[in-house]
């Protein structure tokens, strides 16, 4: 039974109709990112494809987790705790030279744990370099604690800061402390409703290795314009992106 109902004469209050209002809150929006309507489904859907422009590489995809979805649509556009995400726990992973990242991405290869890593400067997160293995339980991520602090520390840095934390940071500074918020009643409801409405395609699992190379350009370009020293082990030999300007 859908969520929002049109079955009688009743079901029509103009509060209720702006309140719950997908199309102007949600669907105008996306539809300028590129989601239509699929009218086989009666569904809100796009097509599957990589982003181009994201500073992450993804080491393996996390099943049935719709980050698009529940970050962009339910956070970003509704300003709403998804009740799913309180089962996302993470393991982060903070390396702190771009030489030290790109060596992860390797060990990150051979532990082939759902995960990310990147080199992506956040409003909300001190430092640059940051890699995320995903978890369903505390429990779990906890034991991946181990796995993850044992290969880093033995075969990256041993000095570096690993720990558990739950869903996104904007979910915590948005709503507070992450052990101490839970979704309100308006906000599962919402998610029902996104639920109900959009098919959010399966991403494609592995990123081409062209995207991944262009992906690394510009972490190196990054860590160039953040004055990392270790930048130019992957440089030309006068440590320069492009001609060096003459100095006088």
């Amino acid at each position: 039974m859908s969520i929002l109902k049109l079955d009688s004469i009743e079901d029509i209050m103009y509060d209720d109709l702006v309140k719950w209002d997908i199309v102007d809150k949600i669907l105008k929006p996306m539809r300028k990112i590129g989601w239509f309507w699929d009218n086989k489904d009666v569904k809100f859907t796009k097509i599957t494809s990589f982003d181009l422009e994201t500073p992450w590489i993804s080491i393996k995809r996390t099943p049935n987790y719709l980050c698009g979805v529940y970050h962009r649509v339910l956070f970003e556009y509704l300003k709403i705790l998804p009740g799913f995400c309180m089962e996302c726990w993470k393991v982060v992973a903070r390396p702190k030279t771009i030489e030290d990242l790109i060596k992860c991405l390797f060990v990150m290869r051979d532990m082939d744990f759902p995960s990310k890593l990147g080199a992506a400067p956040r409003k909300n997160t001190f430092g640059l370099y940051q890699c995320y293995f995903y978890n369903s339980s505390l429990e779990e991520a906890k034991e991946k604690e181990k796995i993850v602090t044992e290969r880093f520390h033995s075969e990256v840095d041993s000095d570096m800061l690993i720990y558990t934390k739950r869903f996104c940071t904007e979910y915590e500074v948005t709503f507070g402390r992450s052990d101490s918020v839970e979704p309100t009643e308006d906000m599962l409801k919402w998610e029902k409703i996104v639920d109900e409405i959009i098919d959010y395609p399966d991403s494609v699992e592995l990123q081409p290795i062209p995207l991944q190379r262009h992906i690394i350009r510009g972490w190196l370009e990054t860590a160039s314009q953040a004055g990392d020293p270790t930048v130019v082990r992957f440089l030309k030999k006068d440590g320069s992106l492009s001609a060096n300007c003459l100095k006088y």
